[in-house]
């Protein structure tokens, strides 16, 4: 996937923002001070407001390319922390954009597949837990299980270093 950000300019950060990149394999995008990365994300997903210039993804407006694509489908998030609803259980978070994402499908198919991950990572976390009551480190790789569950066609992560040796 091709993302060109032309004279980006967002609500929540952004200004006059300029960069071009394919997103294959593995790509990284650097951030040495950490004040970009979580702007670029935000505009990618549409969580701020674009105010000037343009944003293509394979060279449609962004906007008009999750028209056509759904967003939970072509792009998995892990933001760093692991930002999920507060006044939802850990579970809830995982399931409600899964359920979204493959709406009627089973349950258990579900279970399944939230407990392989859980294993995998090495987690034994409780789920019926709210956001507040695990760590930053606990959230962010619920984050990728729930990005993980929800097989998306490209992966952002947030701070991808953070805790990644896992």
């Amino acid at each position: 996937m091709l993302f060109t950000f032309s004279n980006l300019t967002t609500d929540n950060g952004l200004q006059d923002f300029n960069m071009e990149f394919e997103a294959k394999g593995c790509t990284v995008l650097f951030d040495s001070c950490e004040t970009l990365s979580r702007g670029v994300l935000s505009a990618l997903v549409g969580l701020d407001e674009i105010l000037a210039g343009s944003l293509l993804i394979d060279g449609i407006p962004q906007k008009m390319y999750f028209s056509r694509n759904q967003l939970i489908a072509t792009l998995g998030l892990v933001f760093d922390e692991g930002i999920m609803l507060s006044n939802l259980s850990l579970k809830e978070n995982i399931l409600l954009p899964w359920r979204k994402r493959f709406e009627g499908g089973n349950l258990s198919s579900f279970e399944q597949q939230l407990k392989k991950w859980m294993e995998l990572l090495k987690m034994d976390t409780d789920l019926s837990l709210r956001p507040a009551h695990v760590s930053p480190a606990t959230r962010k790789f619920l984050g990728y299980v729930r990005a993980m569950l929800l097989k998306p066609k490209l992966l952002l992560i947030d701070d991808p270093y953070y805790l990644f040796n896992k």
